[in-house]
């Protein structure tokens, strides 16, 4: 999606103000989905991911980091793209199911866990770290029901909730396999 253009000189400068403000455009409106301001730590992370870069978000609980994921998740709905939201507990991935089934409606949600295969063709798909691991290594979601490899091509965004699995001796490994195949 990373279009690139050719100008020259002042031309570059209006087309990035046009940028800009199209990325202005959907804070806003996003902004408006809620009844307390978005902090600044917030709005940098939303602007990054407003530009299709990558970001990573680390700050103390209950300081919203999970209003950044909301907006990926927004913005891949606003943008006709899919999203996968993985989660390092079966547990975690079905309360994420439930909460986001809420905001976004039955059909638009998925649960994979391994166990449990829940409308994997969905636009946003939940599941545990490991199967997403699983699914880039090896059949691209297909055991899943997810099209096969192809069903990661029209994937926006991945969120890795609880990162600090990271750290974890035994688990570790399989989120940094994710997060480099990404």
């Amino acid at each position: 999606m990373n279009e690139q253009i050719e100008v020259e000189g002042n031309q570059q400068e209006i087309v990035d103000a046009s940028i800009q403000e199209n990325i202005q455009q959907q804070l806003q409106a996003f902004q408006a989905r809620y009844s307390f301001p978005i902090d600044q730590f917030q709005l940098e992370a939303m602007a990054e991911l407003s530009e299709n870069r990558s970001v990573m978000v680390a700050a103390p609980t209950g300081t919203g980091k999970t209003l950044v994921a909301e907006y990926a998740i927004w913005l891949a709905q606003q943008r006709g793209q899919r999203v996968i939201y993985t989660t390092p507990l079966k547990a975690l991935s079905n309360q994420k199911y439930r909460d986001l089934r809420d905001m976004y409606g039955f059909d638009a949600v998925g649960l994979v866990t391994g166990d449990i295969v829940e409308h994997s063709r969905a636009s946003i798909v939940i599941m545990t770290t490991e199967v997403y691991r699983n699914m880039l290594l090896e059949d691209g979601g297909e055991r899943f029901g997810m099209l096969g490899p192809a069903s990661l091509n029209d994937v926006g965004f991945v969120v890795f909730d609880e990162l600090h699995y990271l750290s974890d001796v035994e688990r570790g490994p399989v989120w940094e396999e994710a997060i480099v195949c990404s």
